[in-house]
C-alpha cells in the first residue's frame, strides 16, 4: 500500500502492480510522527457504539472497520469516526493537537470497509509526502 499524502490518495499494490486507488479524505498525523515512514499493518479491528467488538458478534457486519499500524498512534480510519480531529492545516504546531484524538488517514465509510477485506496482516505501508 502507497499513501501520499500530498495527493491525497491511497493505492493497493498487488504483486508489485497496480490495484487500486482511494481518495484520501484527511491524512493527521499524531503530534510526535511525520512522514515520510515505512510501517505495515498490525490489527484489524471493529467497533460498534465506541465498543471493539469479535467477529462473532451479531452487530459485526455493521461495524466501523479501523486498520492498525506498525507505527504507534497511526491507523487507517473511516471518516466522521468518533475521537476524529478537526481537519488540520499545513504548518498547524504540533502542540496544539489533542493526544486523545485518533490520528491516521481518514477515507469514506465504504471504501474503508473495502479496504479492511483487501488487506492482510503485515501488509507494507508506504506513507509518502
Amino acid at each position: 500500500m502507497v499513501i501520499k499524502t500530498a495527493e491525497k490518495t491511497l493505492t493497493l499494490m498487488r504483486k508489485g502492480r497496480f490495484f487500486k486507488e482511494y481518495q484520501v479524505e484527511m491524512v493527521a498525523f499524531p503530534p510526535d510522527v511525520r512522514g515520510p515512514f515505512r510501517t505495515e499493518v498490525t490489527g484489524k479491528a471493529a467497533y460498534l457504539e465506541g465498543a471493539r467488538i469479535a467477529v462473532t458478534d451479531p452487530g459485526y457486519a455493521e461495524a466501523e472497520r479501523r486498520i492498525v499500524l506498525a507505527q504507534s498512534g497511526f491507523y487507517l480510519l473511516p471518516s466522521g469516526v468518533a475521537g476524529q480531529p478537526p481537519a488540520i492545516r499545513p504548518g498547524d504546531p504540533a502542540e496544539e493537537f489533542d493526544k486523545d484524538l485518533l490520528y491516521g488517514v481518514f477515507l469514506r465509510p465504504e471504501d474503508m470497509f473495502e479496504i479492511y477485506s483487501l488487506l492482510t496482516m503485515a501488509t507494507e505501508v508506504n506513507v509518502a509526502d
